[in-house]
């Protein structure tokens, strides 16, 4: 089973908030983008003990720790079945510029990637509309292709 996500990442180093999003929203969004993935879209479910297993051609996703969420960001880590690699993943559907900013510095410093979603289409995924489907499908094969 894949372990609870955290709390999402929205302090900066100095524990500061800095995103309008409320981090109920974030962390809904983060366990539903997880049920369509395994649910509608096929994704194995993996446990953290895995990470760093070779799980061939199979695409999973893995919960991260909290102490991984807090202080680097992480929300999961998802195996690319294509390039064999586990990559640490922050997901996301704020709107908020200057969040997607640190967002994208971090993934720059760190390779934390940033998954950017619509909270609508991970809903209406989650209900097995196909836009939602579509637009996390997309999402996740721009992930694989570049990882």
């Amino acid at each position: 089973m894949v372990m609870p996500f955290g709390r999402p990442n929205n302090s900066d180093e100095r524990g500061q908030h800095y995103s309008s999003e409320s981090d109920e929203l974030g962390h809904r969004m983060q366990n539903l983008f997880v049920i369509v993935l395994t649910r509608q879209l096929g994704v194995a479910v993996a446990t953290h003990d895995q990470l760093g297993s070779d799980l061939g051609e199979t695409y999973a996703i893995a919960g991260s720790t909290t102490e991984e969420d807090e202080e680097q960001g992480i929300d999961a880590w998802f195996f690319n079945g294509r390039s064999h690699k586990w990559v640490p993943i922050d997901v996301t559907v704020t709107n908020d510029r200057a969040v997607l900013k640190h967002k994208d510095k971090r993934e720059q410093e760190t390779g934390v990637r940033v998954v950017r979603l619509n909270a609508a289409a991970i809903e209406q995924a989650a209900r097995g509309g196909e836009w939602g489907l579509k637009q996390i499908s997309t999402a996740m094969n721009e992930l694989i292709s570049s990882t």
